[in-house]
């Protein structure tokens, strides 16, 4: 075995074998794939999120507008009926 050999141990061909955890250059490593993992299943969730309150946000507001142009029509109704209601009230008072 050779001095250079002995300052840098051959690492592991592997590196999610039990072999590169045990070896000291790689733990480092592991633990910042390990992590990377963990973040990017972390980034994935928070996207999720976001695209399902940006659909919730996009049908709410669907509903919003149905809802507004409802009101519209109802308040159309309302002015209707109370125009006939005030020709009801005129024909049927005594003057």
């Amino acid at each position: 075995m050779s001095y250079r050999s002995l300052l840098r141990p051959h690492p592991p061909s592997m590196l999610h074998t039990f072999d590169a955890f045990r070896h000291r250059s790689f733990r480092l490593l592991w633990a910042a794939n390990f992590f990377g993992y963990i973040s990017r299943w972390m980034q994935m969730t928070l996207l999720a999120k976001v695209e399902e309150l940006t659909l919730y946000t996009i049908a709410q507001d669907k509903t919003i507008t149905g809802q507004e142009q409802a009101l519209i029509a109802l308040a159309a109704t309302i002015q209707e009926l109370a125009v006939r209601l005030a020709v009801v009230e005129q024909s049927v008072s005594p003057d």
